[in-house]
């Protein structure tokens, strides 16, 4: 759980911007906190490194911490953080201000007793303090500690303001702890608690507590009622994630609201993007042509006819709906978009126009340097692609997703040109990393650790009862059990991947981990297998 004690952070952060404002106004000072209210870290920490060294501001140093955090610099962020909290001794509410930044670090780091010390000093500093009682019980529900959670959640309660915000996250923390533990009555009983201050908020609690009972259909009914209370600006993505699992249910209960509000098309909408999460992508057609033959300027109708268009292997109506969506909404994200679907149809000559175009436009962007990374590994132009994924290894954070797909790629990159030293290194990092991710198995299973290979592997679908979810995670077991040598369960796992409405061609064609199965007549009658679908017949 990275950034256990940051849970607040955000708040916590305008109590230090109001509370450390008047100590210096200095001209670096005050364009340091512009640029970093505006989100432009890097010119702020420009400024801000200039005030340390003339003024030695803690406050600066105190951002400068944030700054660095942010971009995976944990050591210099100690480093930064450390200096706040010299110069703010003897000022209680500051120093417990860095005690908690620090306690963040420390947790990224994985030293759990230097990140209790520090939240412990927070609520030494100030003990009366919801916010760091919410901290202090999220680590220890991290931790299955749940009996000490409950004890700084009930004093949290008790001493929140009820009309303040304190009080809803002390609430909405009960129910964590409660679901955490399995307790799913008393769970229930403060999410219908939660009623009183926000009745969606409500609904979202009773939603997640019924997946965590593996009661999707429970699930559905929760969440559809939230979407129709809320209206369009409700996320909706906990409704796709489970429309594997409960996809009658839902598909009845959209069908049976698109019959009671015929003119409303958010339910169209929405139906068309279960069923294209779910793997039921002839479902989705209709409901996204009616709406966009009534509303032509729908952008997000139209992404989504493109996904699902691409699912069912016509790609070039896929490509046409997204040329649509950029018409309407000119985006230099249009290219990683448009540059994905071909290169998932294994059109590496329009995928590389596509990546060198959004590259051009987004220099800085490293999922420009993956894109273009995958087109150059795919076309074995190795030097090159080396190349894009140490930039995108550069770029990202080192604890993200994208991150270890950067470093996973350019490892595999390394093994095919012989530098086999550097690709374990890289294997090595990405086992290494705490962040859940399947590919870690692939990882191990080129350092050639089945053992943990198989371990991970079981964990990752053992946890995960939710198909939409589950058909990545095969897919990656497939690819490690193809390294090795272990073709019958590699077979077995991308079968089911594909049953559950995986289909990307490229991953089939080009992923060098399945370079081991592509000779053998079972992978060809898995090809012939996943060629497109007849698109379903419209009546209006």
């Amino acid at each position: 759980m990275k950034k256990i004690v940051y849970t607040l952070l955000l708040s916590l952060l305008l109590t230090a911007t109001t509370a450390w404002a008047d100590e210096s106004r200095s001209y670096n000072f005050s364009r340091g906190m512009e640029a970093f209210e505006q989100g432009n870290y890097q010119e702020a920490a420009a400024y801000l490194l200039r005030e340390v060294k003339e003024n030695d501001n803690r406050s600066a140093w105190y951002f400068l911490a944030v700054i660095f955090d942010n971009n995976g610099q944990e050591g210099l962020a100690l480093t930064a953080i450390n200096k706040a909290l010299k110069l703010a001794e003897g000022d209680k509410a500051d120093q417990a201000l860095c005690h908690n930044l620090r306690a963040g670090l420390y947790s990224q780091l994985g030293d759990s007793a230097q990140t209790l010390n520090d939240i412990n000093q927070t609520l030494r500093l100030q003990p009366k303090d919801p916010d760091y009682l919410l901290n202090r019980a999220s680590f220890y529900i991290d931790r299955k500690q749940y009996e000490l959670a409950k004890l700084d959640l009930i004093k949290a309660l008790d001493l929140a303001d009820k009309s303040q915000d304190q009080y809803a996250r002390a609430m909405s923390w009960q129910v964590v702890l409660a679901k955490e533990a399995k307790q799913y009555d008393e769970a229930i009983s403060w999410a219908n608690r939660y009623a009183d201050i926000d009745s969606i908020a409500r609904l979202d609690m009773l939603g997640d507590i019924s997946m965590d009972m593996h009661d999707y259909a429970k699930a559905a009914q929760y969440y559809i009622e939230a979407y129709d209370r809320a209206g369009d600006n409700y996320d909706t993505d906990s409704i796709e994630v489970i429309a594997d699992s409960a996809y009658q249910v839902i598909a009845q209960q959209l069908q049976a609201k698109m019959l009671q509000q015929p003119d409303t098309m958010r339910w169209m909408t929405l139906m068309g993007r279960v069923a294209l999460s779910s793997a039921h992508h002839n479902d989705g057609v209709a409901p996204l042509m009616s709406v966009v033959e009534r509303d032509p300027d729908n952008a997000q109708a139209w992404f989504y006819l493109s996904q699902t268009y691409e699912a069912l292997g016509h790609v070039d109506k896929a490509l046409g709906a997204l040329e649509r969506v950029n018409e309407m909404f000119s985006d230099d994200r249009f290219y990683y978009a448009h540059g994905f679907m071909n290169l998932n149809d294994s059109r590496l000559s329009v995928a590389r126009t596509d990546a060198e175009t959004y590259l051009s436009k987004a220099p800085a962007d490293p999922d420009a340097y993956s894109l273009l990374g995958f087109v150059n590994e795919y076309e074995q132009r190795y030097d090159e692609a080396l190349d894009n994924f140490t930039f995108a290894v550069t770029l990202t954070d080192t604890a993200s997703v994208d991150h270890l797909q950067a470093r996973y790629h350019r490892a595999l990159v390394n093994k095919a040109m012989g530098n086999d030293d550097a690709a374990r290194a890289d294997f090595e990092a990405v086992v290494a990393m705490s962040c859940k991710d399947t590919r870690r198995a692939r990882a191990a299973a080129h350092l050639g650790r089945r053992e943990l290979a198989e371990d991970i592997i079981r964990e990752r679908l053992d946890n995960c009862p939710v198909d939409g979810q589950r058909k990545h995670r095969l897919r990656h077991a497939a690819c490690a059990y193809a390294i090795m040598g272990d073709n019958d369960k590699a077979f077995d796992n991308l079968e089911q991947a594909m049953r559950l409405g995986y289909l990307d061609r490229d991953l089939l064609l080009n992923d060098l981990d399945l370079e081991p199965l592509r000779q053998l007549p079972r992978f060809k009658q898995l090809v012939d297998n996943n060629k497109p679908q007849p698109l379903p017949t419209i009546q209006k």
